[in-house]
């Protein structure tokens, strides 16, 4: 029961009681564990400890993975039955987005511990959203010392929402804009090397965190070019392809072993010309193989998924009409191309090679908001 959930026996009770006097920083599962790397990173190198809560049993394997024999870093399961005698008190909260627990934040109040949101929601949906429910967030915003908004555009409208509160709201760049000072591992570095080698007649297309709802996008690709390129398929979620997999019946694809693929990526790129690969923690080593990256969560109003990575890695960065969530990360990226048809682009190799504008983000910045919110 408790995997179909993606939580574990702690989840639920926790015998293991949070160390107090610390940074806590409080995620849901993966993607927000990852998002807050940057500033985990920084406050341990302004000499804090650091506490991490994680509600999903995949949050809680990839946080043991980022910080594996770090120093200062303790992870916790968070325990929904007892969270009262879990917690401890704490230096300072950090939550990300809109993963509000009521527990924490009166738990904050009771402790005199302040909360800080990162990077909170702030599109048309999510406005609409906390008029509807005023009360709650009203409640659940007062209770922040502050609350830092990723897309400027947004930010007045929050204020407007809630105007007793408009002195919380401040602008802050997103926390994942800081990743790119992090995100080459050795196995990545090895990769680009080896890609610099390689020698491939067809570009490299990775249809990136697709989600098993946009297998049109991804027929109508693959009927269209499919001797035109190779092709990488990065599901969203892993156990949800009934769809993804009806549309590659029709073709000869392969799902190779991830450790086997990760050791030798080159291998199957030259052997195989459809590779699906249903793993979490893989796509961030598909950035550097892939040319062209089309965005997934873009053409479902999921709001798109992450268009920083693979301009990193230069590719050139296609991503549908729902990319609301990518709004703020679109000041910091040059060339990247929104399709409200894949009949406006006839050509994608024509099309300029996506990149960060690294000139406009401080990497010190991050460091700079850990002595303000612990000042």
């Amino acid at each position: 029961m408790f995997v179909k959930l993606n939580i574990q026996l702690e989840n639920i009770i926790s015998l293991k009681k949070l160390e107090k006097n610390r940074v806590l920083f409080h995620a849901s599962s993966v993607g927000e564990i990852n998002a807050f790397y940057p500033l985990i990173k920084a406050t341990l190198e302004e000499n804090l400890k650091v506490n991490i809560s994680i509600f999903t049993k995949t949050g809680f394997e990839q946080a043991k993975k980022l910080f594996k024999n770090q120093e200062n870093v303790n992870i916790y399961s968070f325990p929904l039955l007892n969270t009262f005698t879990w917690y401890s008190p704490q230096k300072a909260i950090f939550i990300y987005e809109n993963d509000f627990w009521p527990q924490i934040f009166l738990l904050s109040k009771r402790t005199k511990t302040p909360i800080f949101i990162f990077d909170l929601k702030s599109s048309e949906i999510h406005i609409r959203k906390y008029k509807k429910y005023f009360y709650f967030y009203n409640f659940i915003f007062s209770l922040s010392k502050k609350i830092f908004v990723s897309n400027e555009r947004n930010l007045e409208r929050l204020k407007e929402t809630f105007p007793n509160l408009k002195s919380k709201f401040c602008y802050h760049p997103p926390l994942k804009v800081f990743k790119i000072f992090y995100i080459e591992d050795n196995l990545i570095k090895k990769i680009k090397k080896e890609k610099r080698k390689s020698i491939f007649k067809q570009k490299i297309f990775l249809f990136a965190s697709f989600h098993d709802d946009e297998f049109n996008i991804l027929e109508a690709i693959l009927k269209k070019y499919e001797k035109k390129y190779i092709f990488l398929i990065s599901p969203r979620h892993p156990y949800k392809t009934n769809n993804i997999l009806k549309v590659l019946k029709n073709y000869k694809y392969y799902i190779p072993d991830k450790e086997k693929f990760l050791e030798n990526p080159f291998y199957f790129l030259k052997k195989y010309k459809i590779i699906f690969l249903p793993y979490l923690g893989i796509q961030k080593y598909l950035y550097p193989l892939a040319d062209i990256t089309l965005v997934g969560g873009s053409f479902n109003k999921k709001g798109g998924h992450d268009i920083l990575e693979p301009a990193y890695f230069q590719n050139i960065v296609l991503i549908g009409p729902s990319f609301e969530n990518q709004v703020s990360n679109f000041d910091f990226v040059e060339n990247v191309y929104v399709v409200n048809s894949l009949k406006e682009i006839k050509d994608f190799e024509s099309l300029k090679n996506s990149k960060i504008n690294i000139k406009v983000i401080n990497k010190n910045l991050l460091r700079e908001t850990i002595k303000l919110c612990l000042s």
